[in-house]
């Protein structure tokens, strides 16, 4: 028996020892993945590259370690041992960081201005010798080293006054994109395509480092062509302005994909148009361009009518996908059924198309409502969050109000303890716990303070008034719950009428009366998106356990990759969402329009997305290997490149958050 006993204890020690050895391995991972990156932000990597490689070898074998084996002795040792290097480091990569100020400032305004890969020849020669200069420095030969610090800051200059030219070429060149403004690649194709073939040739130049000289008068020449282009468009969009509107709003519904053989016939009328008026046939190129208007009109609505179809069978899909035909069926079949009668309206008569377009939106809503039904009533299901839960996490507590009276000392919680009472009848400890408990936590707080001279009697009153607010609350939870538990009244229904729709309630005149209670750290206050985005801020294309986020709001100067003031004000506002989740992963994802080369925007998307990795990773404790990168330049346009607002639209930050 004895025997048996201590077999038990040393494996319960054994669970103790793995357990904590765990949380050992995870502290210090934390810890360990900070501070390499703290250390490449203070250019470690540059200026301690021996020393700063081995700590970062030593923290990929702790994680290799742990993958393949679990968490060890070995794994751990690994990452003190990265700990313990970058903490030696500190001083002496102060020293250098000072030794070598002027440069790094040169180094960081030349890559923002990404003269890697406007001025590549220059940079790599500012590269070789910068690091020749901190090898020099790092073997004690300090003098020789800071002797190079006037070559290496000429190098960088270099670098930057080419790529500050290479920039003004590429994206602040004005008679492209006034041609483009006017509509001139398509109005005056063969003058616009004459400078575009001189515009491309002048990037190639730019791209092998050419004689600045020669790649102006490439562009001049360029320039010529484009300015003979824009202005016989704007001669032709001053006659029929009509069909160039018209047109534009069948580019933005991407009629080309959606309507294709409509866009292809308007185009050809357009065609037709732009010959005849500088053929001097007016009364002809009218005809033609009546007709195109028309023509345009019909691929715009066709484009926008399969776009939002399709758009809403796909969240219709979602919602299934969620389980909204078990838990919203009623919501789901008013979505399908909406659909349906669009479709057949757009059968019976063209007639119908405005009423039926308004159709298929309140169809693709009433789908994305579905969904989110189904998603808070399963999450409530699988045990996952309480009824409860859901009214705090959706800012959807019941309304109740407290009437005015007159109160003694001795009267004052007289009103809070009845609350009190009534919400324990109704099963409040059961079915919403947390505020009975906050509310009952309250009370006893108020019985030992409300003798005390230092509190008012206002201020009691308002003690007991909050009491009394949160205490009816949680009755009022506790009712509702207890009727869909006993089938009286569908989730459904409670989801769609009071969790969704959250009631305007007033907090004003309640204080904190814990103001005299040390502080506690609390879980952060869930908070919706509605409340935090606004549209022109951030769109959520998908919702769930994988949610993808478009982060509007963000936007860059052509050429340009650092975040502005709007910016980082939005990653903030992205920090706060995220500050509610486990996350087990995220992915930024970069894109550029199509002006300058497909290399050069792949590259500059890829620093755009660095940079926003590190400023989520500098003020969050996301760990820098949840962030996954990518620069994905100019692929997959969600609009026309041949419109201004169409590139910007194209010029996107998209995050995937992945959820534990």
């Amino acid at each position: 028996m004895s025997k048996k006993i201590n077999t038990i204890l040393l494996f319960l020690l054994c669970i103790v020892f793995v357990s904590n050895a765990q949380q050992n391995f995870k502290s210090l991972y934390t810890e360990a993945g900070k501070a390499l990156y703290e250390a490449r932000t203070n250019f470690a990597n540059l200026l301690l590259p021996e020393k700063f490689s081995e700590a970062e070898e030593f923290f990929d074998n702790a994680v290799e370690i742990n993958k393949e084996s679990g968490t060890s002795a070995e794994a751990i040792d690994n990452l003190k041992k990265c700990m313990e290097i970058l903490n030696e480091i500190q001083t002496p990569l102060s020293e250098r960081r000072k030794a070598f100020d002027t440069v790094l400032k040169l180094r960081q305004k030349a890559f923002g201005l990404n003269a890697d890969l406007l001025a590549s020849t220059a940079w790599e020669t500012a590269e070789e010798n910068f690091a020749d200069a901190v090898e020099r420095f790092n073997d004690g030969e300090i003098e020789n080293a800071l002797s190079m610090v006037p070559k290496i800051e000429i190098n960088y200059k270099d670098a930057i006054a080419y790529a500050q030219k290479a920039n003004e070429l590429i994206y602040k060149w004005q008679p492209l994109l006034q041609a483009y403004n006017a509509d001139a690649d398509v109005i005056a194709p063969e003058e616009f395509n004459d400078g575009w073939e001189l515009y491309t040739e002048a990037l190639e130049m730019i791209e092998e480092e050419e004689n600045l000289a020669e790649i102006q008068r490439t562009l001049i020449e360029a320039a010529r062509h484009f300015e003979k282009a824009r202005e016989k468009a704007e001669e032709f969009g001053r006659k029929f302005p009509d069909v160039l509107q018209t047109r534009r709003k069948a580019q933005i519904s991407q009629a080309e994909i959606y309507a294709s053989k409509n866009w292809q016939k308007a185009e050809e009328l357009l065609n037709e148009a732009t010959e005849n008026f500088f053929d001097n046939n007016i009364s002809e190129a009218e005809t033609y361009a009546v007709k195109a208007t028309f023509k345009y009109g019909y691929a715009w609505n066709s484009a926008r009518k399969k776009l939002l179809t399709k758009d809403a069978k796909l969240q219709i899909k979602l919602a299934k996908d969620a389980g909204a035909e078990k838990y919203a069926p009623n919501t789901l079949k008013k979505s399908i059924e909406d659909l349906g009668i669009a479709q057949n309206m757009l059968i019976e008569s063209a007639a119908n198309l405005n009423k039926a377009i308004d159709l298929i939106i309140q169809a693709k809503q009433e789908a994305e409502t579905a969904r989110e039904v189904a998603e808070i009533i399963a999450e409530v299901q699988k045990g996952d969050k309480t009824w409860e839960d859901e009214f705090i996490l959706h800012n959807s507590l019941p309304t109740v109000t407290i009437p005015a009276k007159s109160i003694t000392r001795t009267t004052a919680l007289y009103s809070a303890m009845k609350a009190l009472a009534r919400a324990k009848e109704a099963e409040a400890e059961k079915y919403s716990p947390k505020l009975f408990a906050q509310s009952k936590e309250l009370l006893d707080f108020a019985k030992k303070e409300i003798g005390k001279k230092n509190y008012s009697l206002s201020e009691i009153a308002k003690i007991a008034n909050k009491i009394e607010t949160t205490a009816l609350r949680s009755m009022k939870i506790a009712e509702i719950v207890s009727k869909i538990e006993n089938g009286k009244v569908s989730a459904e229904e409670i989801v769609l009428n009071r969790i969704l729709k959250p009631a305007v309630q007033s907090h004003a005149n309640i204080p904190n009366i814990e103001k005299k209670k040390p502080k506690e750290k609390t879980a952060p206050q869930y908070v919706p998106p509605e409340e935090i985005f606004t549209p022109e801020e951030a769109v959520f294309l998908s919702r769930g356990k994988t949610t993808v986020i478009r982060l509007v709001g963000i936007k860059y100067p052509p050429g340009q990759i650092y975040l502005n003031r709007k910016g980082k004000t939005i990653l903030d506002k992205l920090l706060k969402y995220l500050n509610h989740y486990n996350i087990k992963k995220m992915e930024i994802r970069c894109f550029t329009d199509n002006i300058g080369s497909k290399r050069f925007n792949e590259k500059l998307s890829l620093k755009r997305a660095a940079i926003i990795k590190d400023y989520l990773v500098k003020h969050s404790n996301i760990l820098p290997g949840k962030i996954k990168i990518f620069g994905m330049g100019p692929a997959l346009p969600i609009a026309s490149n041949r419109t201004k607002k169409g590139r910007e639209a194209n010029k996107r930050v998209e995050v995937t958050i992945v959820r534990d």
